[in-house]
């Protein structure tokens, strides 16, 4: 064993921890969750829990909101929309397999789109009951993962909230993939500070002309520590990215199986996912939304948007009505 990369490790696993406890968990106390831990399907799952709905009853009888992060994610970049959502619901946020505090983390794991599927539906056994409806909410990989379960298991889901979701084939190419193509470089792959600002350029919308600066002083450091960190899980990084490629129509062939209510919603500056893919949605019975100005962070970009549509899944469910899903929401 080398002593240094060693040590090393231990150094970066510290200083990550630092920054959960510093900032992290600030926040998430400030909204109401908690970091909680459970064993399913071989794995120590981390999650956020928000179960704190007043006058609202047992938990059994709470609506159940489970959002799925995307790609070298984390369950913290849920909580902008999480804290938009009813508090009459029960939330829960997990790390998957391959990602954040979950482990073991392990560069031989099986991350295709039917596996996490299933340790999905492992971690929702465990914290919900096999028999529980939740309503589910996916971006990106997290999307790709979420649609082919409320394939797989249909009578798990009140409804289906799908945020540029993978596993659907491009009409049009995004910039990211012609540059996988034409150079064979992959910005998702980033494991420095300067990469992960150069992935960055892709994943959020900016204006035409904006310059993004470099990070400096505590935000180039704290920025360092997530690199370091995520360069050490490079190897599972790199297993992700190959079982993703192996997955890249798999939400496309399994269109025709989801019969949840459903809502997509799509950049239409996504530099990722290109917004072409909306085409290949034909086969799914869905209100399919466009947002204007709006890169592949949707989730980011207008958190209440997407909120809004989560809750009113949940009203329509509560109320037991068969309405059309109508959202009233300016982009203005």
């Amino acid at each position: 064993m080398d002593f240094t990369w060693t040590m090393q490790s231990i150094t970066n696993r510290i200083l990550r921890s630092a920054v959960e406890t510093f900032m992290l968990n600030g926040s998430r106390r400030r909204l109401g969750y908690v970091d909680s831990v459970v064993a399913a399907g071989g794995f120590r799952w981390s999650y956020l829990e928000k179960n704190e709905a007043p006058n609202e009853g047992d938990s059994t009888t709470k609506p159940v909101v489970v959002f799925v992060h995307g790609f070298s994610s984390e369950k913290d970049s849920w909580l902008n929309v999480a804290k938009y959502v009813s508090p009459s619901t029960r939330v829960l946020i997990p790390d998957l397999p391959g990602h954040g505090m979950t482990s073991p983390m392990l560069a031989t794991g099986n991350y295709r789109a039917a596996e996490q599927v299933r340790n999905l539906k492992s971690f929702l056994d465990a914290t919900v009951g096999p028999n529980t409806p939740v309503h589910l909410v996916g971006c990106s990989m997290g999307g790709l993962i979420s649609g082919v379960f409320a394939a797989t298991y249909p009578d798990q889901l009140h409804s289906l909230t799908l945020i540029c979701p993978a596993g659907v084939s491009m009409p049009r190419k995004s910039p990211v993939l012609k540059l996988y193509e034409d150079e064979g470089k992959n910005v998702m792959r980033a494991g420095t500070v300067d990469e992960i600002m150069d992935m960055f350029q892709y994943i959020a919308y900016r204006p035409p002309g904006a310059v993004v600066e470099a990070p400096t002083g505590m935000r180039r450091i704290v920025m360092s520590i997530f690199a370091n960190y995520r360069a050490e899980r490079m190897p599972v990084i790199e297993k992700i990215l190959k079982d993703m490629m192996e997955d890249q129509t798999a939400l496309e062939q399994n269109l025709h199986r989801i019969q949840a209510k459903t809502v997509v919603l799509w950049g239409e500056n996504d530099q990722i996912l290109d917004v072409s893919c909306l085409e290949r949605m034909e086969k799914l019975n869905a209100e399919k939304v466009v947002i204007p100005q709006c890169g592949h962070i949707v989730q980011h970009s207008y958190p209440q948007v997407c909120a809004a549509y989560i809750n009113q899944f949940i009203q329509e469910s509560a109320a037991n009505t068969v309405n059309n899903l109508s959202v009233n929401i300016s982009f203005a």
